[in-house]
């Protein structure tokens, strides 16, 4: 049986958004998987799904799972250029688009955080593996109204209509 969109946006379904940003869930079919959506972004680097439950909304191709579904604000595709332009360094997304039942899950297995609502899950934040000193103080300035956490080796930006600012255990900010 089909199952209509409507069902998986539902609260708490698995493509819900639980910060109600009101950015539509967009069908990605695998030709689009590897287009450009920016002078320096493509679409694959947001759609990257490693969970085994939601490999039934993925596409396979080279290996790779990448889901079918996405949610992205055009506002964070903006701040994410100026932040690549400004840098003049490459960006290595580790985390983009999240459905809502796989941020669950992902948070589960780590066990020691709690579940929250993740901006993730409404398109609105990436993860950054390795950032250097240089693209970490850039961030500060070009996501400065936002959201901001800091990790030894990670770094997580997103588009909130708030500034916020959080450590992830084992960093020291410098």
């Amino acid at each position: 049986m089909k199952r209509d969109k409507r069902d998986l946006v539902k609260n708490g379904a698995e493509f819900w958004d639980p910060n109600n940003i009101r950015r539509p869930l967009l069908r990605i079919y695998p030709n689009q998987i590897n287009s450009k959506i920016s002078k320096h972004f493509y679409l694959y680097e947001f759609l990257e799904g490693n969970d085994q439950e939601l490999r039934k909304y993925c596409s396979q191709i080279n290996g790779k799972f990448y889901q079918k579904y996405i949610r992205l604000d055009p506002l964070l595709i903006i701040l994410l250029e100026k932040l690549r332009t400004k840098s003049g360094e490459a960006i290595n997304i580790t985390s983009g688009y999240r459905s809502y039942l796989y941020n669950i899950r992902m948070y589960n297995r780590m066990s020691e955080r709690p579940k929250t609502l993740s901006r993730h899950c409404s398109g609105q934040a990436v993860d950054i593996l390795n950032p250097s000193q240089k693209l970490r103080k850039v961030a500060r300035k070009v996501f400065e109204d936002h959201g901001i956490g800091e990790g030894p080796t990670q770094l997580h930006i997103d588009v909130r209509n708030k500034r916020a600012r959080w450590y992830y255990s084992g960093y020291t900010p410098k």
